[in-house]
């Protein structure tokens, strides 16, 4: 049935089960390989300069108003500008999500250097095995606390 039958199978669960805990855990791990494929792309595609671009992806479920909503993103902290002292002079670095749409699609200066695309597209599939998977650990998990026995 696909992510839909899960998603069938999680709402006919008890109330009291924790569906936001279980799906958002499972959406997190299943996010864990797009976004070390992302990383890794930036590596190999030689667009690591000081490295806080490829350091800086996070993945989070920070919306409150979507249950289960989880993302890889930059973290937009200015705490990862970065001072380069050379000699006497001083560069300060953008921060990598003011910059990162440049690297992925280029611009008229600079060719595009794909991560984010190929990382989906590479990994999608398994990101998607690795959701399934967790969602039914994660429902057997607290179906046991709720004395439930669902295998």
């Amino acid at each position: 049935k696909g992510m839909s039958g899960l998603a069938d199978m999680l709402k006919a669960l008890p109330g009291k089960l924790d569906q936001d805990k279980v799906l958002g855990r499972a959406l997190r791990k299943g996010a864990e390989p797009i976004r070390d494929a992302a990383h890794n792309n930036l590596v190999s595609n030689g667009s690591v300069d000081t490295g806080l671009l490829a350091n800086t992806m996070v993945i989070t479920n920070r919306r409150e108003d979507l249950p289960g909503f989880v993302e890889v993103r930059l973290k937009p902290s200015a705490k990862l500008s970065m001072v380069i002292r050379k000699g006497r002079t001083t560069e300060t670095r953008a921060r990598p999500s003011k910059y990162a749409h440049f690297v992925e699609f280029g611009t008229e200066h600079s060719v595009a250097k794909p991560f984010m695309r190929p990382a989906l597209d590479t990994q999608g599939p398994k990101a998607v095995e690795v959701i399934k998977s967790e969602v039914l650990k994660g429902v057997a998990a607290e179906a046991r606390k709720l004395g439930l026995n669902i295998k």
